[in-house]
């Protein structure tokens, strides 16, 4: 039977001089799941996603630095070294230690940049549509 996604609403977690987007699953004490979207994406197109596997997981998707409602202090954190930074930030913020990261296509890259420089804070990664990047410039 195929759940029908609800529309959950975005909450924002302040963090120095960001302002951070996301939409969270009412689900708590259960493994995490921290979804990160594409390439002019937004949180809420992880939503129906997260409507089949809320019953199971504490689903969390945030708006990425330039996307959907999320504001940055400066033009900088649009880069991938500041942009995990501050993901590591929320992560601290909202008081998870580790948690399971789901990216597609832009996101699976930051996952992927997450993972290897953060490891600690993840359990694993799924990916969808990713790559580490081109080789060469």
């Amino acid at each position: 039977m195929a759940r029908t996604a609800r529309k959950m609403t975005p909450a924002t977690l302040s963090i120095d001089t960001h302002s951070v987007s996301f939409i969270e699953s009412p689900k708590q004490g259960a493994p995490i799941l921290l979804f990160l979207h594409g390439f002019m994406g937004c949180a809420r197109d992880w939503e129906k996603v997260m409507a089949v596997l809320e019953r199971d997981y504490h689903c969390i998707a945030i708006d990425l630095p330039g996307h959907g409602k999320t504001r940055v202090a400066a033009a900088s954190f649009y880069r991938m070294q500041m942009c995990a930074t501050l993901i590591i930030a929320f992560l601290q913020e909202k008081k998870i230690e580790q948690c399971t990261l789901v990216g597609y296509s832009m996101g699976g890259r930051l996952a992927l940049y997450l993972a290897i420089h953060f490891p600690r804070f993840f359990r694993a990664i799924i990916l969808e549509s990713a790559s580490p990047g081109l080789k060469t410039a």
